[in-house]
């Protein structure tokens, strides 16, 4: 069943790309006027942020591993990519949390999303046979190098 949702109002603004968490619970858009939109996907569908003066940015989730938090289901991050800030990568914590770390990766990077299925660790850990997807994020260099996005803002 769909829901008719009218959401922000503005006639010059074009939404460019959406991504979706990898939990369901919020999504992330990109638009021409420059803003990056975080929204809750539960009815009523609430706007959680907006950040002003990404141009051009690509963004990525990003989870901790189980090893590197002592939670089942570790925070979720948003990764942001800013080529036009000199390649400045920014991992903010999930709903309302501050940004977590700041690192320059140069202005010819490219940020790339990717789930890696833990269902068989997490079912021997909590003798569940539930499949849980912990997110990663990639930084692509203008190199052709693949670094991981690290919590700390750095790439790995």
């Amino acid at each position: 069943r769909c829901s008719k949702w009218r959401g922000l109002k503005d006639g010059t603004r074009e939404v460019t790309s959406l991504l979706l968490a990898p939990r369901g619970a919020l999504c992330c858009s990109m638009d021409s006027l420059s803003r990056i939109t975080l929204t809750d996907t539960a009815p009523p569908f609430a706007v959680i942020r907006m950040w002003k003066g990404y141009r051009q940015s690509s963004v990525a989730w990003v989870d901790t591993s189980p090893v590197e938090s002592d939670v089942l289901m570790p925070p979720l991050h948003l990764a942001i990519l800013s080529p036009h800030k000199g390649g400045l990568l920014e991992v903010w914590r999930g709903r309302h949390g501050p940004c977590v770390g700041r690192s320059k990766c140069g202005g010819n990077c490219r940020l790339l999303q990717a789930g890696v299925e833990l269902g068989a660790a997490v079912a021997s850990v909590t003798n569940t046979k539930q499949s849980v997807s912990f997110a990663r994020g990639f930084v692509l260099h203008g190199d052709g190098t693949l670094s991981q996005v690290v919590l700390g803002g750095g790439v790995a």
